[in-house]
């Protein structure tokens, strides 16, 4: 399961991600989708560590179940 809760991301003082809420259970499928500059890359990034940018709030939680 994935669960976000209130998230706030920010890069070089400017707030790309703001008050992000999201819940994916084991099983579901999902698409993510917006136009260019909305933060879909932020987000993936910011949720697999591989990304330098200020979580300024919010949690991000992620549990592997069998």
């Amino acid at each position: 399961m994935l669960k976000i809760n209130n998230l706030q991301v920010n890069i070089n003082n400017k707030t790309i991600l703001e008050n992000l809420n999201l819940e994916i259970k084991k099983g579901e499928v999902h698409a993510l989708m917006g136009m260019n500059g909305t933060g879909k890359s932020t987000l993936v990034k910011t949720i697999s560590g591989h990304y330098d940018c200020e979580v300024i709030q919010g949690s991000i939680d992620f549990k592997q179940q069998d």
